[in-house]
């Protein structure tokens, strides 16, 4: 969670700086009820345990990042050998999105380690 709290500090101070704001969506993978808001919800308090002043973050954050409650099916791969007999685990085995749909971010990453994340 710190570092999803970090990436989207950095977002947030990269559109600030740019005054290019943008929707964010953040989707999880795991097989939890309502995922979203407990995803968002460990986020906020990474936030508010912070030394920061974080109140423009946190108005951002409500006004600019949607945490999606989705249950995601994932795609398997077959068994090897046999295209017809799925494996038992889906690939990937856990995944978080972060979609800029207009592609607004005023950066480009290859990993969190690009954005200053560690």
């Amino acid at each position: 969670m710190i570092v999803l709290a970090q990436f989207l500090k950095n977002i947030h101070k990269s559109q600030a700086e740019t005054e290019r704001l943008s929707r964010i969506s953040i989707i999880n993978t795991d097989n939890v009820f309502l995922n979203g808001s407990k995803l968002n919800e460990l986020v906020m308090s990474v936030i508010s345990e912070s030394s920061e002043n974080t109140d423009e973050f946190v108005k951002w954050m409500k006004e600019y990042v949607t945490f999606h409650n989705t249950m995601v099916d994932r795609i398997t791969s077959h068994r090897e050998g046999d295209p017809n007999v799925p494996m038992a685990e889906p690939l990937p085995s856990k995944a978080l999105v972060i979609q800029d749909l207009h592609n607004r971010l005023p950066f480009q990453f290859e990993s969190f380690s690009d954005l200053g994340v560690n």
